[in-house]
């Protein structure tokens, strides 16, 4: 058990260490993006830009008119809590600089959508959560063939502490992850990542693995077709049995007649 808590904290540090970067980075880059404005206006302002044409992507879009700042939202956005203190600093500057008070009008314009920055930095913390738990998973070798080999001759405590210690690593991660970061389907990507360790531990070869790990990933961000991820999980399970099943009948089966052919010759 010592070995595991060493292993344990070191993973969980090494994560916390890897999404409070990510999330100081990103955050960063995002609050630094400036804001779109399209149309004519009197001043100019810090971090904002002004555009001829509404763009495609935008963290908002803002325009004056009637002594109204107007603000255009993505459709979806995410980060409407985010932005708006900067948005009121950006109408208090505007009032100060009319020398009146500017009311805010807040809009959606379903032809734009929400800021690249903000779509990219949430791919980078889901492939950190999803990393971690799938490379764990296969450093534990959890349901490998090998586990399910000495759970064959009653080794049940080492299989129930590897499930305890993969389960802990988990739920550390999840707990972590929704603490720090904000917008991601923690459930979704629980169960893609936790049903591809299992589908992973199957095999032994290291480029199967590395291509169900590329695979997985597709499904979680491009899902080709609607699918129940309780269901997944649950098919992953059954494959990873069944295939395990098999493959540690055969290798007992040969070790039983090896024992009974070096016991002939002797």
């Amino acid at each position: 058990m010592k070995k595991y808590f060493k292993s344990f904290s070191m993973i969980i540090l090494l994560f916390f260490v890897f999404i409070y970067s990510a999330n100081l980075i990103t955050d960063y880059v995002f609050e630094s993006q400036p804001f779109h404005f399209i149309g004519e206006a009197p001043f100019d302002l810090d971090n904002v830009q002004k555009v001829s044409e509404k763009p495609k992507n935008t963290k908002a879009l803002l325009s004056f008119k009637n002594n109204t700042l107007n603000i255009i939202l993505p459709k979806n956005a995410q980060y409407i809590q985010e932005i708006m203190p900067e948005i009121n600093i950006i109408n208090y500057k505007i009032s100060k600089l009319q020398n009146q008070l500017v009311s805010n009008y807040i809009t959606v314009d379903e032809e734009i959508s929400q800021s690249k920055i903000f779509e990219i930095s949430k791919i980078i913390k889901e492939v950190i959560i999803f990393s971690f738990i799938f490379f764990s998973g296969l450093i534990i070798k959890v349901f490998s063939q090998k586990s399910y080999f000495l759970l064959s001759f009653n080794y049940v405590r080492q299989f129930l502490s590897k499930i305890i210690y993969f389960s802990s690593i988990v739920i550390s991660i999840i707990i972590i992850s929704n603490i720090l970061t904000d917008y991601i389907f923690i459930e979704r990507l629980f169960f893609i990542s936790v049903s591809s360790v299992i589908i992973a531990n199957i095999f032994s070869n290291k480029w199967i693995k590395s291509l169900i790990y590329f695979i997985s990933l597709y499904f979680y961000f491009l899902p080709p077709f609607d699918v129940n991820y309780n269901y997944l999980f649950i098919t992953a399970i059954l494959i990873n049995f069944v295939l395990s099943y098999f493959l540690v009948r055969n290798i007992n089966i040969i070790k039983i007649d090896k024992i009974k052919e070096e016991n002939t010759n002797d």
